[in-house]
């Protein structure tokens, strides 16, 4: 769950499950869904196959927490602890 941003999701190839809180979709090529800040949601490739998909978070800002991961990663130091530290420096609550 996101505290900063809105998400919107665009599907290019293939589909894309969308669970925000309690509804579920399955969008196909061409779909498009908004994923409220403040609002539980998850999204899965439904299918046994690629699928391609475009998520855009508003506003920006978003991109650093995926560096970061991705630096910390690199460099060996991505643990549990680590995850859940950089997600609240970034506004983002796990539930599961």
């Amino acid at each position: 769950m996101h505290s900063r941003e809105d998400e919107i999701g665009y599907v290019i190839e293939g589909a894309v499950e969308i669970r925000v809180r309690d509804r579920l979709e399955v969008l196909q090529a061409g779909g498009v869904s908004r994923l409220p800040r403040h609002s539980p949601h998850a999204i899965r490739n439904p299918l046994p196959t690629p699928s391609r998909y475009l998520f855009i978070a508003v506003p920006g800002g978003l991109d650093r927490w995926f560096d970061a991961l991705a630096d910390a990663r690199r460099d060996g130091s991505l643990d549990d602890e680590l995850h859940t530290r950089l997600s609240g420096d970034y506004g983002i609550t796990w539930l599961e």
